[in-house]
């Protein structure tokens, strides 16, 4: 099960791949229904804005959110990075991202594609990049 990630010696990782493997441990970390291991991959001040549902802030509140989902789903994401820009100790990233929820009650899977998300993150004082904001669309709707 993926636990919060370790700092890496100095120089061991750049920037650019501690993210992206940051991205892929939020990845494994969801599939897996961890919700500690996805806690310790956000900021405690960890902002997130998706459709249709009021801004989640800060871990406890992403903790609730977390349970309930992973009591009634199994949850697949995946991310296509489009863009990855470094500024010191924050970057952003904006790619789509892909989503299935399948609920453990034999219903239907609803999945989203094509969803237009940007994060904001932070690196800690202990060398750990972690998700300080967090912002996704559904895209244009078919029509």
């Amino acid at each position: 099960m993926p636990n919060e990630p370790e700092p890496s010696p100095q120089g061991a990782e750049d920037d650019a791949t501690a993210i992206r493997r940051l991205y892929q441990d939020w990845i494994a970390a969801g599939k897996a229904g961890d919700v500690q291991a996805l806690l310790g991959m956000v900021t405690e001040d960890a902002l997130f804005l998706v459709p249709g549902a009021p801004p989640m802030r800060g871990r406890e509140a992403m903790e609730a959110a977390y349970q309930i989902a992973f009591s009634r789903h199994r949850i697949e994401q995946g991310f296509d990075e489009e863009e990855l820009v470094l500024a010191g100790d924050w970057a952003f990233c904006r790619g789509r991202e892909r989503f299935t929820a399948t609920p453990w009650d034999g219903g239907p899977p609803v999945s989203l594609t094509g969803r237009r998300a940007l994060s904001i993150l932070k690196k800690g004082e202990d060398g750990i990049w972690r998700f300080a904001r967090g912002i996704s669309n559904d895209g244009p709707k078919p029509g």
